[in-house]
């Protein structure tokens, strides 16, 4: 059963998270550039001066790399781990053993969830894997919420994004 005042208090974080996203527009941010006044030049050094200055994560570790020292760093076995995050095993044993595999967003998030990763860690967990959260996604704001608040019950996630028409972590 859902809690109506997480429920609104879901509901809140929700409306701060588009009210940030709509403000950013507002304050006349635009995303596009002219080519006649940049340069090609001038907007390559501009975005390699950005590049260059974001801090990269640590790419030592593969996805499955990080999250095998992570279940190892928790104290449970993999087997608890992924049925815990409803994967199979078949689909497990592929992350562990094909580097070149990437898992689904929703098979990471149920991971992430399973293994009760707070919303940094499991934020690069996501990174490592290919995706991010997205304060353009409800669904993504709705699974940030979760992680923040450290509510780790992927039933009780299912059954919020359910309760606003949102796609499901784990298909029923």
């Amino acid at each position: 059963m859902i809690d109506p005042k997480m429920l609104l208090e879901l509901e809140q974080y929700i409306s701060e998270k588009y009210g940030e996203l709509k403000s950013a527009t507002d304050k006349g941010i635009k995303y596009s550039y002219n080519a006649r006044e940049d340069g090609a030049w001038a907007i390559f050094r501009r975005l390699t001066r950005r590049i260059l200055s974001v801090d990269l994560p640590d790419f030592e570790d593969s996805f499955a790399k990080r999250l095998l020292k992570l279940i190892h760093a928790s104290g449970k076995s993999e087997a608890e781990i992924y049925k815990r995050a409803g994967v199979d095993r078949r689909l497990f044993a592929k992350i562990r053993n094909d580097p070149a595999y990437h898992p689904g967003k929703s098979t990471v998030i149920a991971l992430t969830m399973a293994l009760e990763l707070d919303s940094e860690t499991a934020r690069d967990l996501l990174a490592r894997a290919g995706y991010s959260l997205s304060v353009a996604l409800k669904e993504d704001i709705v699974v940030a919420y979760f992680l923040e608040q450290g509510i780790h019950d992927l039933f009780l996630l299912d059954e919020t994004l359910d309760h606003f028409g949102l796609p499901l972590v784990r298909k029923k």
